[in-house]
């Protein structure tokens, strides 16, 4: 198939910024270089002239928003922005008490907790400064603010980092966390024995036979969608995710389902969880009871 004549004159266009680029000068090229090496008329290098000027109008405009859009950083750390007191937690000046009033666990947990998810937060050998945020730091950092949900602000005036710093670590950390021990500790029995043993530990403390976990909802704000914002209205009158959670009976989660908007009901958040799906299609090994003696044995799960 032969081309046409627009994909020749757009393949010549670009010869022409290449020869600008080392002429110097779109008029000496349209005018003495082309028509001697193309054999071209007047209305034609006319028409490529037109043309090459508006790729060079549309690189200028792009090379603008690149400027305006990667600004040079003005410092890497604002002047007055101090990490005492992380420094003096961390090297024990303080007490021990310290780490669980403000992090809500000791220091061996802590450094269990960082060591566990260290390789997805270490920063790169390649771009190390002096005053990157290290991994121990950054886990400070999320834990200080996820125990009471301070603000941001006084979080990072406490850490001697900015915002957009704390926000960055939040992420990284959380997704770390949920993606290396989600999977290890937030796990629904599905053994003979697990059953058993969570059966008989609910059944001692709370006198109630049978029981796996206890489940409810729970509704998480998060700021207003571009779409589809009326899904996600509930009837707190906010905007929020519905959290689905079963619980031991030490209150560690077993199972959580969090993909639902907030407008969504409890009862079709269930029957849709997987923790439903795997009642429904027997992946459990079940216990069956007779409510009333001489009856059938009704479902362990409603």
């Amino acid at each position: 198939m032969a081309p046409t004549n627009n994909n020749i004159y757009k393949f010549i266009a670009s010869l022409i910024s290449c020869l600008i680029s080392a002429l110097g000068n779109i008029a000496t090229v349209t005018t003495l270089v082309l028509p001697h090496l193309l054999s071209l008329n007047r209305n034609q290098v006319q028409l490529i002239s037109y043309m090459n000027m508006d790729l060079q109008k549309i690189s200028k405009r792009h090379q603008k928003n690149i400027k305006r859009l990667v600004k040079k950083r003005r410092n890497w750390k604002n002047p007055g922005r101090s990490d005492i007191w992380w420094r003096n937690l961390e090297s024990g000046y303080l007490l021990p008490e310290e780490w669980i009033l403000n992090l809500r666990m000791d220091y061996n947990v802590f450094i269990k907790l960082v060591d566990s998810i260290r390789h997805h937060i270490s920063p790169s050998p390649r771009f190390v400064r002096r005053d990157t945020i290290s991994p121990e730091k950054r886990v400070a950092m999320v834990l200080y603010y996820l125990k009471d949900k301070g603000s941001f602000r006084m979080v990072a005036n406490t850490f001697g980092v900015s915002k957009a710093t704390l926000s960055v670590s939040l992420r990284l950390v959380c997704c770390a966390i949920n993606l290396e021990l989600g999977p290890k500790l937030i796990k629904f029995p599905n053994t003979n024995e697990e059953i058993n043993f969570m059966t008989y530990k609910f059944e001692s403390k709370f006198g109630i036979p049978l029981v796996l976990g206890c489940i409810d909802g729970t509704h998480i704000p998060i700021q207003q969608p571009q779409e589809n914002c009326h899904d996600y209205f509930c009837y707190k009158m906010k905007y929020s995710l519905n959290c689905q959670a079963v619980c031991d009976k030490k209150g560690r989660f077993t199972d959580v389902e969090i993909r639902w908007p907030g407008s969504v009901h409890d009862a079709r958040v269930y029957a849709n969880s997987n923790l439903n799906k795997m009642f429904v299609n027997k992946h459990f090994p079940l216990k069956y009871q007779e409510l009333v003696p001489g009856y059938s044995p009704v479902l362990p799960f409603l």
